[in-house]
């Protein structure tokens, strides 16, 4: 992944969720894959169709024979962006996050992160008494055709148990914890602070060992 995607995209996605409260979307499966996989192939320095190079900051700005992929600061004046929500290459989920930043300030994005701050302050001090924490991945399952239409709020309440992992800084790891009585999946998320990510490794995969279950559907054994 290009440098730059993974600054200026995620930082934004990021911000956009801290504010809506939201757990931030695999940016890598969204806007960011989308370029790699539909734009860098031919947009490149090897390969710069309509002279149009994507691998750098600079090229992006720059453009190509019919301007600029990007203009700084004006997302409604940038082709690129135009071009992946036009051909529908991201989903609607993604899309309905990234675009309620129009309306978001500069003075809300600070009183956020400072609120954050605070937060992250006094849930701290639980570390000091506790090793990790065990919480359900999710309460429930919902169909795409659900989500879809309504991304904000049925996203919000899969992730209730975790929507705080990323905000906080933590490492976290979701491990399978078998089947309903509906047929359904189960599965449980080991938390702990930033970098103790052998740690849950450890003990998840100790404990999907337990649950005898596989990969997946690669039907491998947990290693």
């Amino acid at each position: 992944m290009y440098p730059f995607y993974e600054k200026s995209v995620k930082a934004g996605i990021n911000t956009i969720c801290i504010h809506k409260g939201l757990l931030p979307p695999d940016y890598e499966k969204s806007f960011a894959g989308v370029v790699v996989r539909r734009c860098l192939s031919c947009n490149n320095p090897g390969e710069a169709r309509g002279g149009l190079d994507l691998t750098s900051k600079q090229g992006l700005l720059r453009g190509g024979d019919g301007g600029p992929a990007v203009v700084a600061g004006k997302p409604d004046e940038s082709p690129l962006l135009d071009r992946v929500a036009a051909e529908g290459l991201v989903g609607a989920g993604v899309a309905a996050v990234v675009n309620a930043g129009e309306s978001i300030s500069g003075a809300a994005v600070f009183r956020d992160r400072y609120r954050l701050a605070e937060l992250r302050q006094k849930t701290d001090p639980v570390w000091d008494r506790i090793d990790l924490l065990l919480l359900p991945t999710t309460g429930t399952i919902y169909r795409v055709a659900e989500i879809e239409a309504d991304p904000f709020g049925l996203n919000e309440r899969l992730g209730h148990y975790t929507n705080f992992t990323n905000l906080l800084d933590l490492s976290a790891i979701a491990v399978p914890n078998g089947f309903q009585s509906n047929g359904l999946p189960a599965g449980v998320t080991l938390l702990a602070p930033a970098f103790h990510d052998p740690l849950i490794a450890a003990i998840g995969t100790a404990f999907h060992a337990q649950t005898g279950l596989a990969l997946g559907a690669t039907g491998a054994p947990p290693r």
